[in-house]
């Protein structure tokens, strides 16, 4: 298993990433329901991933971020990142687990 600032170019694994802030219990709000998961700002990119599923995550590069901004979700407040729509324009939408009853 890499660690999720490992960029691999060909055969060689080139780390110049580091973490910034790590937090846990933060709900994805993708689906209806949420998803439990941790947070991870790095220096080049967002991270998140499911603490039940770790095949389930979502990593995004600073360079396709279009918008990052705060929004009311059905659970509280939202923390809502935005790719360029060249890059798939993905939405995700986070809270701290704090929030979600």
């Amino acid at each position: 298993m890499h660690s999720l600032c490992d960029i691999h170019l060909t055969d060689t694994a080139v780390n110049f990433c580091s973490v910034v802030s790590k937090v846990n219990g933060v709900w994805n709000l993708s689906s209806e329901q949420g998803n439990l998961g941790t947070f991870f700002v790095t220096n080049v990119r967002l991270v998140w991933h499911a603490n039940l599923v770790e095949t389930f995550n979502v990593s995004i590069p600073y360079m396709q971020i279009a918008s990052v901004r705060v929004r009311e979700s059905k659970f509280g407040q939202a923390l809502v990142v935005e790719t360029h729509s060249s890059s798939g324009g993905y939405m995700l939408g986070t809270i701290p687990s704090s929030s979600k009853a």
